[in-house]
């Protein structure tokens, strides 16, 4: 079998244009019908196509045409090596401006090489892992407690006894139940816990309409989001279908006449660009109707005024032609359109049929033409009465008959404010700029610092929107109660009690509870809820009157209870319990041993360790900290290394191929290893015995390899 050899590969396409001259008309494979090597050279010279320069390189006594040649045979030859190492190349470089290695930090990766290392809590190397417990944790955090009851607890006893014998008494205090935990009414740590879980929620007094007119009746309500979300949705629907709805919709209609002239009239329209070079013109006769687009019509509520409008809009001009006697006159106007979607001008004229004698036709009357409305309309939503293209909502499908925004199904309407509405709540309603994120507290309710909606402030009229917590929450009812709301209803509340005192023992008290007085100071902390948050009396034998305890321990229901607790209390021995602290303020509390309780504090810290190599350890001075994060041997990593063309026997490496193989290049150029070179390429196509037109691709003057090449083909000797 014959085969095609290829000379060389070209980086480059040559287009063959010439072929060989010499044909042969048989294909007997003997060397009586070779050609001569000079005859072929003589050819070669003559027919070869110049495809111009091409770069290459020499190296070894190689040449190669690509730096992907030249990288590849770099490779297989072992002029870079790569090597496994536990080393992380990025924290071990020693030349940044060649990106050379540190081979003295090019640790292997036998696991017999390694020690387990720790990091302890501040960042450093631990030895050990009781070195790295020990910065957590160690004896000197551990401290004791002492208690009688088993709840209020002292750093020594002489204060348990004190508390015991002098401070515990019975008290009552009012508190709110929610999820079976207790929340003292008094207590600023339980109010705030229980504020905590209630629902984000506004407060919504909006005294200005849409279009900032001011409302008879203004709109309050309060509730969390989504109860908001739906009571406002209901009360601004009135007001958005009505003139405001105008000012944040846009109708963009496409006039559109289908004109269709009768008996023998025609129409002829000429189609022009906006500079007056003709485009195109076509003539319609009875049974065509053409479409015509139409701009700058003005405002046109319907198709009966566009109809009107192409009548007597504008005027239209009376024209003839022809000779004496003959001929016809017709009318003739010039409108501006869209034409294949571009502006362009149009003319149109309504044109009778021809007299050839008797005397010109008369124009013909608009009514001679049929005139059918095909415009059709779209209405587009936006935001806000700006209606710029960054506020854009939505769009209606393009249907006829729209001609202006009130052109609009009742399903479109409801779907527009839908749309619109979901927007104006979440970037107009609820949008409280940079405090978006706050929560509210009790503290600030009390003091008035409101968080307030920068667009309704309480200025100019427009009412104001603050966050608020909701609680008590109804959605099928469609309301909640309001903190901000419960808190203005305690302020009368309040006054009320002041005005009336209680005295007790010398000192006043006010009737919050009919079983409950309470003092002034308790007045001022209360927490005021409503609706099904109703405080229930609790008794406690404890030093504070308004004592939080969440599960509920230490409070009985009635007094005899609490008697009991300060008898049982009574008879109790002193406790001790202890506490183990790490450096991070965690804790353990037992009451077996303060060794127990580093135990477990211990258990539960999970330490981070790695394997680092010994070689790399032994550089380490043990007498100052080690970063956890700057241990080198860190991983399993490949580098490169080449040979140090300056050290016989050393090495040089990198942290990637390329820059290993852009390396030995550099060098090889340094010492005129490889030289940069530039050959001519042609191309010349043979002709074969077998009628076969084979592409040869040489360079410089090489028509000795063409002419070889072409021997083999043809197996001549």
């Amino acid at each position: 079998m014959l085969k095609l050899l290829v000379l060389a590969t070209s980086i480059f396409t040559i287009t063959p244009t010439v072929t060989s001259g010499v044909y042969y008309a048989t294909v007997e494979t003997t060397n009586d019908y070779a050609i001569s090597r000079e005859v072929l050279r003589e050819d070669i010279l003559a027919h070869r196509v110049y495809g111009g320069q091409v770069n290459y390189s020499e190296y070894d006594g190689q040449t190669f045409y690509s730096d992907e040649a030249l990288n590849e045979y770099l490779l297989k030859n072992n002029k870079v090596t790569s090597v496994l190492t536990a080393s992380n190349p990025n924290k071990i470089i020693k030349n940044y401006e060649h990106m050379t290695l540190d081979p003295k930090k090019i640790y292997d990766t036998d696991l017999n090489n390694f020690q387990q290392l720790y990091r302890d809590a501040f960042g450093n190397v631990a030895y050990t892992r009781q070195d790295a417990l020990n910065t957590y944790t160690n004896e000197g955090l551990v401290k004791s407690q002492y208690s009688y009851d088993g709840f209020y607890w002292f750093d020594t006893p002489e204060e348990a006894k004190i508390n015991e014998k002098y401070k515990m008494k019975i008290n009552k205090s009012l508190y709110y139940i929610y999820n079976n935990q207790y929340y003292n009414a008094f207590n600023d740590q339980d109010i705030n816990a229980l504020v905590s879980l209630m629902e984000e929620g506004y407060y919504a007094n909006i005294n200005q309409s849409l279009l900032e007119k001011p409302l008879i009746k203004p709109i309050v309500k309060q509730g969390n989001s989504k109860l908001i979300y739906d009571l406002l949705k209901k009360d601004l629907r009135k007001d958005f279908n009505g003139d405001y709805y105008n000012t944040v919709t846009k109708t963009e209609t496409k006039y559109r006449l289908a004109i269709a002239p009768t008996g023998s009239h025609r129409l002829t329209v000429h189609y022009s660009d906006l500079n007056g070079k003709h485009l195109e013109g076509e003539d319609y006769y009875a049974g065509a109707s053409p479409t015509i687009e139409f701009t700058n019509v003005g405002v046109q509520k319907s198709g009966h005024d566009l109809i009107n409008w192409f009548k007597t809009g504008g005027t239209w001009q009376v024209k003839t032609e022809g000779g004496l006697g003959t001929g016809r006159y017709y009318l003739t106007r010039n409108f501006t359109g869209i034409y294949k979607n571009k502006n362009v001008k149009i003319g149109i004229n309504l044109v009778p049929s021809w007299s050839a004698a008797f005397g010109k036709t008369k124009a013909p009357q608009i009514s001679d033409f049929q005139l059918v409305d095909q415009s059709v309309g779209k209405i587009k939503l936006y935001a806000n009465s700006k209606q710029s293209a960054n506020q854009f909502l939505d769009v209606t499908a393009e249907k006829k008959g729209v001609f202006s925004n009130g052109n609009i199904t009742t399903e479109d309407k409801n779907h527009f404010y839908d749309t619109w509405y979901d927007r104006y709540f979440n970037s107009v309603l609820t949008n409280f700029g940079v405090n978006n994120n706050r929560q509210v507290t009790y503290h600030d309710i009390k003091n008035g610092n409101y968080i307030t909606n920068p667009t309704f402030n309480g200025t100019n009229g427009q009412g104001f929107i603050y966050k608020d917590k909701a609680y008590d929450v109804n959605p099928s009812k469609g309301y909640s109660q309001s903190l901000i709301q419960s808190y203005l209803n305690w302020i009368s509340v309040k006054e009320k009690l002041l005005e009336n005192p209680v005295t007790r023992d010398g000192q006043h008290y006010y009737q919050l509870r009919p079983d409950f007085l309470a003092t002034a100071e308790q007045l001022d902390k209360f927490l005021y809820l409503e609706g099904n948050f109703q405080t229930k009396l609790m008794y406690s034998y404890s030093p504070d009157p308004d004592i939080s305890d969440r599960d509920g321990r230490m409070l009985a229901v009635t007094l005899q209870e609490a008697k009991e607790k300060e008898l049982i209390n009574k008879n109790r021995t002193l406790r001790k319990q202890y506490l183990a602290y790490d450096v991070f303020g965690n804790k353990e509390v037992t009451t077996s041993s303060a060794s127990a309780a580093l135990q477990q504090l211990t258990n539960k810290i999970q330490l981070t360790s790695k394997f680092v190599h010994k070689n790399e350890i032994k550089t380490w001075d043990p007498r100052i900290k080690r970063s956890w994060d700057l241990t080198i041997s860190d991983g399993r990593y490949v580098v490169y290394r080449i040979n140090d063309p300056n050290q016989a026997g050393k090495f040089i490496y990198f942290a990637s191929q390329d820059l290993a193989l852009a390396a030995v290049k550099t060098a090889a150029k340094l010492t005129s290893a490889v030289n940069k070179l530039e050959k001519s390429v042609y191309l010349y196509s043979y002709t074969a015995q077998s009628n076969v037109v084979i592409p040869f691709v040489f360079y410089d003057n090489d028509v000795d390899s063409v002419i070889t090449k072409i021997y083999q083909y043809e197996q001549w000797k």
